[in-house]
């Protein structure tokens, strides 16, 4: 059984979710490397459908947010050394609350393109 010892200094939440992923991995049967690389490859596969829908929700271009998508892929720093993109080498928590966080935006855009106040303050709730 993994020593989850270092994850004490990691806040609660992100404690919780990877206490949580190493049980379901554990009671699968599989190890812990090749969990943790599919947990990465399936947060990969709804943050570049996230964006890809935002986009082209966004813009109205499906072609266009295609491209989009298919560059999100790269990973790229950003300012304050904020990654932007995946590197499905293994499970970061911060994956997939990027890939989480992209499907939060589409409430605010639908709001904004249907004057619905209820799209916009839902945004700031989640």
């Amino acid at each position: 059984e993994a020593d989850l010892t270092m994850s004490r200094t990691l806040p609660l939440g992100v404690h919780a979710t990877l206490k949580m992923f190493f049980l379901i991995g554990h009671h699968l049967g599989g190890d812990l490397l090749e969990w943790s690389v599919i947990l990465s490859a399936v947060s990969l596969l709804i943050f570049l459908t996230a964006v890809y829908f935002t986009t082209a929700y966004v813009l109205g271009n499906k072609h266009f947010a295609f491209l989009i998508a298919l560059a999100s892929v790269i990973p790229t720093k950003c300012l304050g050394a904020f990654n932007y993109g995946f590197q499905t080498l293994g499970f970061v928590p911060k994956n997939l609350a990027l890939s989480l966080l992209i499907l939060t935006l589409f409430p605010y855009f639908y709001g904004i393109r249907h004057n619905k106040r209820w799209g916009i303050a839902a945004f700031f709730f989640l």
